[in-house]
């Protein structure tokens, strides 16, 4: 997969799209929202790709109104990374939440001694990052045709 084409992926659009997104609100304290969200995501957009970031933003819009899958899913995982990164518990009972603790607890376990608890989500969300960007993005890779 070129650089190219992971900007042109819908589960990797709808994974940053909903990562930068939440993480704007956060560090903004919801300051940032609706238009003015969108230029700030299609700014960071053009930096991290070195495109035209409001291109890539345009790219997604049909993505969204035909409920695509793969943003679907990539978006939903992005979200969930960044709440429980934040503290949220509501998907400790997830199946691959549930792995990610035990991956954690197996690192540090002095750590993570009691699932998503207070500070100790970093580390589960860093696992999960690893499973729901990269891997995901490997997997992706390898399912595709041939190029050329």
């Amino acid at each position: 997969m070129t650089i190219r084409s992971l900007w042109a992926d819908p589960y990797f659009l709808g994974f940053m799209q909903s990562f930068l997104a939440r993480r704007i609100r956060v560090a903004s304290k919801d300051a940032v929202y609706g238009a003015n969200l969108l230029t700030v995501v299609a700014d960071a957009f053009g930096a991290l790709s070195g495109g035209d970031g409001r291109a890539i933003v345009r790219r997604t819009a049909p993505l969204v109104d035909e409920r695509d899958a793969a943003y679907t899913e990539g978006f939903r995982n992005a979200e969930k990374i960044i709440l429980i990164a934040h503290g949220s518990r509501a998907f400790e009972a997830e199946p691959e939440v549930a792995r990610a603790i035990e991956a954690a607890r197996a690192i540090a376990p002095d750590l993570v001694a009691s699932g998503l608890a207070d500070d100790k989500s970093s580390g589960v969300a860093a696992i999960l990052l690893q499973r729901l960007l990269f891997d995901r993005l490997k997997e992706r890779t390898w399912n595709l045709p041939p190029a050329g």
